[in-house]
């Protein structure tokens, strides 16, 4: 159990930005470093968890393939209203701890197994798709957020950019858009429309959710059917673990059902140094090994309901 209070009392400092820092790999990899030194400098640095660039030119900041490279780095980036009159610019954090599902500990869970196991006995049958239609993907999610909070961090800027970045084959980065559908009655697929869905992204094996949707609130919770279903997918895909991002409690209790463990900054990124691979393939057929999740690539429930976990 981690409080809001603890996890940003971890990083008093907060945001750290210089006008002297472009968003360039050289500048990052020299943060980094920096992070990483004995250093008065690097002792304040660690005390923060935003670090944000600058560039006269607006345009740079919101680059797709430096925030790819954020990302591969380990950095969970939003975005903020930090700008020359209120812009909205990204805003990446290096978090002092993060959420980690690994899948023994999924499996573990007891709210895990007892919502898999209701399930396993609803007369309602779902059925999960990736990537079918991004562009309403992100429309639900927004009309969700602005509904619900009046503001949505993942702009549609943001989600530009990010699929942008997702689209150069050369690059470590996919995004993802899943969606939770009611099955068709012959198991043919989905029908209907959408009833929950999140967004997320994968780097190498590891996939890491960002912001998620519901179309209504109902006693079948279909938020939570889209997660543990979600859950058993990346299990089959041979997923190396799951990176939930924040993880304090109780505003993000859902995580700790998930059976996550909190991860030092430390710890997280040398795991993610473990399962990334490189940022960037030296050709095609080696960017494919890393797309786990294909595009319009649907799963039934019961597939998933039904399969033996792994232990990985």
């Amino acid at each position: 159990y981690l409080s809001q209070e603890d996890y940003f009392g971890a990083c008093p400092g907060g945001r750290f930005r210089h006008s002297s820092m472009r968003p360039t790999r050289e500048n990052l990899e020299r943060l980094l470093a920096m992070l990483k030194s004995d250093t008065e400098e690097g002792c304040i640095l660690r005390s923060c968890n935003y670090f944000q660039f600058s560039s006269p030119n607006e345009e740079d900041l919101w680059n797709p393939t430096f925030n790819a490279l954020l990302a591969w780095e380990g950095f969970f980036t939003i975005t903020s209203a930090t700008g020359k009159r209120r812009a909205v610019e990204p805003l990446p954090e290096l978090q002092p701890f993060y959420g980690v599902v690994t899948w023994e500990n999924f499996e573990a869970s007891r709210h895990v197994r007892k919502t898999l196991a209701r399930l396993r006995t609803s007369e309602q049958k779902y059925c999960l798709v990736s990537d079918a239609d991004p562009k309403r993907s992100w429309n639900l999610l927004d009309s969700y957020h602005r509904e619900k909070y009046g503001t949505n961090w993942l702009t549609e800027r943001y989600f530009a950019m990010l699929s942008q970045a997702s689209s150069n084959s050369r690059v470590n980065f996919r995004l993802h858009c899943i969606d939770l559908f009611e099955e068709a009655s012959d198991g043919s697929g989905p029908t209907g429309k959408p009833l929950a869905g999140e967004i997320g992204f994968s780097i190498g094996r590891i996939y890491t959710s960002l912001s998620g949707w519901i179309a209504e609130r109902c006693p079948a919770r279909h938020g939570t059917a889209q997660l543990m279903l979600l859950g058993r997918w990346l299990q089959r895909q041979h997923c190396a673990f799951w990176s939930l991002g924040h993880c304090y409690s109780p505003s993000m209790d859902y995580k700790r059902m998930l059976g996550h463990r909190i991860y030092p900054r430390s710890d997280f990124l040398a795991l993610l140094a473990q399962h990334r691979g490189p940022f960037m393939f030296e050709s095609d057929s080696s960017a494919e090994a890393g797309a786990f999740l294909g595009v319009g690539c649907s799963v039934s429930a019961k597939q998933l309901l039904d399969q033996v976990s792994e232990k990985i």
